[in-house]
């Protein structure tokens, strides 16, 4: 079976708000965010941390599979779409995270949602995978 064939499960048994929180909570540090998207969001853990902290401006993008009366955020702020295509989102946030989604795309589409991340930061920050990428570049 090919690793891109496996099913994704959004339960909140694996999907809780201990790892995020704490993260977050380092993330705002470094950054301090007044608005934040998630691209890939799942049932929203990161989002909920960031709410946690006080940041209410956010945006959770995934699929339809994701269970929406399981969201740690309400559905207002969530936003089904398929995230092999374009993203029709208008503006610009201050961060934008990409947590554990590339590798469940086909190949073909890796560099376009790149471009998409790139295209929704404000300020050139943004958390995608391990990695953090400011001004465009993995440091």
């Amino acid at each position: 079976m090919n690793y891109k064939e496996i099913q994704y499960s959004h339960d909140r048994i694996v999907h809780n708000l201990k790892a995020s929180s704490i993260i977050c909570e380092y993330i705002n540090t470094i950054f301090s965010p007044k608005s934040v998207i998630d691209v890939g969001c799942g049932l929203g853990t990161w989002l909920k941390a960031f709410q946690n902290l006080g940041i209410e401006d956010i945006i959770g993008l995934d699929g339809k599979n994701v269970k929406k009366d399981e969201l740690y955020i309400d559905e207002k702020y969530f936003i089904e779409t398929d995230l092999r295509f374009k993203l029709e989102i208008n503006r610009k946030f201050d961060l934008v995270l990409c947590l554990e989604v590339a590798e469940h795309l086909s190949v073909e589409f890796e560099d376009s949602l790149l471009n998409q991340l790139k295209s929704l930061q404000e300020f050139n920050n943004f958390f995608q995978q391990q990695y953090l990428v400011k001004e465009g570049k993995i440091i």
